[in-house]
């Protein structure tokens, strides 16, 4: 890749992760899960037939059958948009990380929900890796490191690879710095 886009790429990734930095844990868990849904929606759309305009979307509209983080998700996943370790990791993502946050009023932390974030991170080889890479450049040890601070790695890697590459997949290949 050149340095152009590389640039570009890094662009993005410190955008996201200043964006996700500026939320509380509940509003970062939220705004990744929006992202993520959004931008599975548009690549999704992108292998549909267009739509007539004016007519109403029965397929991704507010009651369509992809209208649901879980029936995206499935739907990627059986079309090859996702690969099984991508839907391992967005599925536990919304299972234990997104639906706790989202469907209960109690005081909720990144931190109560460290090790099945962790479990989650390590379902995804590529991601796992790099983030290890990332705290490891900063001089910090990944044992150590906050929960939030892995968390906002973890989903500007994620939205940058969506965002840049919508799902090509090209999952980190290319190489950031955390500021």
């Amino acid at each position: 890749m050149n340095s152009e886009k590389e640039e570009l790429y890094q662009s993005a990734f410190d955008l996201y992760f200043k964006i996700l930095e500026s939320e509380g844990d509940r509003g970062a868990v939220l705004t990744a899960s929006a992202f993520i849904e959004h931008e599975l929606s548009k690549i999704m759309q992108q292998r549909f037939p267009k739509q007539e305009e004016g007519d109403k979307d029965h397929i991704f509209g507010p009651h369509g059958v992809l209208s649901g983080f879980d029936s995206k998700l499935k739907f990627a996943y059986r079309f090859h948009i996702l690969t099984k370790e991508e839907i391992s990791f967005f599925d536990g993502f919304r299972k234990n990380i997104r639906n706790p946050f989202a469907h209960t009023f109690t005081v909720m932390s990144l931190e109560i929900l460290r090790d099945k974030f962790i479990g989650v991170l390590q379902s995804f080889s590529p991601i796992n890796r790099e983030v290890k890479r990332l705290v490891a450049e900063k001089g910090m040890r990944f044992s150590e490191t906050s929960t939030r601070y892995l968390f906002n790695i973890t989903m500007a890697l994620i939205m940058a690879d969506l965002s840049f590459f919508m799902m090509t997949p090209k999952f980190f290949k290319v190489k950031v710095k955390v500021k």
